[in-house]
C-alpha cells in the first residue's frame, strides 16, 4: 500500500489492477490553487475525478478549516513480506528516504491523523467537482 500526503496535486501512473492500493491525501489549497489558467486546471481536476474511479486509488481532500497542519509532504511504502518505508520531501528538493521503524511509525501516526480530517472520498469528489465548475 501506497499512502501519500502532500499540499500539491500528485504525479502517478498506477493504472493496473496489480498496481496495489493508494490512498493520496491533498490539502484544499492544492486544488483552489490557480496555476496555469482555467483550462489547465480543469484539466488537473478532472485527472483527479479520473483517478478517483480506479478501484485501487483513493483521494481524499483535507478542507481548509480542518485543525491539522501540512508541513510539507511524505509517502509511506508498504509492501508485503518487507519492511515499511518513508519518503519525505525537503523544502529545496529531493527528499529523504526513511527506514528508521521509529520514525516510519511517527508518519504513520501523522497520516491517520490526517485523514481522519480528511473528508470522505465521496465528499472530496463532490468538492473536485464544485471547484472544476467555478473555475
Amino acid at each position: 500500500m501506497t499512502r501519500s500526503t502532500s499540499s500539491s496535486p500528485p504525479a502517478w501512473s498506477a493504472r493496473r489492477s496489480s498496481a496495489g492500493t493508494l490512498v493520496i491525501l491533498l490539502s484544499e489549497y492544492a486544488i483552489r490553487r490557480k496555476i496555469g489558467g482555467p483550462e489547465v486546471m480543469r484539466a488537473q481536476l478532472q485527472r483527479l475525478l479520473d483517478a478517483m474511479k480506479e478501484p485501487n486509488i483513493t483521494i481524499q481532500i483535507l478542507p481548509e478549516d480542518a485543525q491539522i497542519y501540512l508541513n510539507g509532504s511524505f509517502t509511506l511504502l508498504s509492501c508485503d513480506g518487507r519492511k515499511d518505508v518513508a519518503y519525505a520531501e525537503t523544502p529545496i528538493g529531493g527528499g529523504d528516504l526513511i527506514d528508521q521503524p521509529r520514525l516510519v511509525n511517527a508518519l504513520k501516526v501523522r497520516f491517520d491523523l490526517i485523514r481522519s480530517a480528511a473528508l470522505p472520498a465521496t465528499e472530496s469528489e463532490k468538492l473536485i467537482r464544485t471547484i472544476m465548475e467555478s473555475v
